[in-house]
């Protein structure tokens, strides 16, 4: 599997997590300008931009630790710009999934609320 569909997998997960957590997905992959969102949902008032970091091992730390203070200042940016135009009046928040996907394995996620 390579990087890009490793990534894809592991943002499927997250998406069925937040589901299970009675989310429903209202975008992947969504560009805002030169930035983009992983996960957009949105449950009753709450809008959830959620970036998901992907990795096959933990070997090397938690993969939520390679979200930079950039990376976070880049999603931020991107979700008010997104809320703005689509989804005034909502309450925003910020979280991260960090997924662990091992061949022959279930997805291992932590999943991080108010992230950043």
């Amino acid at each position: 599997m390579d990087r890009a569909e490793l990534g894809r997998q592991g943002e499927t997960a997250t998406a069925a997590l937040l589901e299970e957590r009675g989310f429903a997905i209202v975008g992947r992959n969504v560009r805002v300008g030169r930035l983009e969102i992983d996960l957009i949902a949105t449950r009753g008032r709450l809008l959830v931009f959620c970036e998901v970091r992907t990795r096959r091992t933990d070997a090397y730390g938690s993969p939520a630790e390679t979200i930079t203070p950039q990376k976070a200042s880049r999603v931020r940016r991107a979700g008010y710009a997104w809320a703005k135009e689509n989804a005034r009046g909502m309450k925003l928040r910020f979280d991260a999934a960090a997924v662990i996907l091992r061949p022959g394995h279930d997805a291992k996620i932590d999943y991080y609320v108010d992230a950043f």
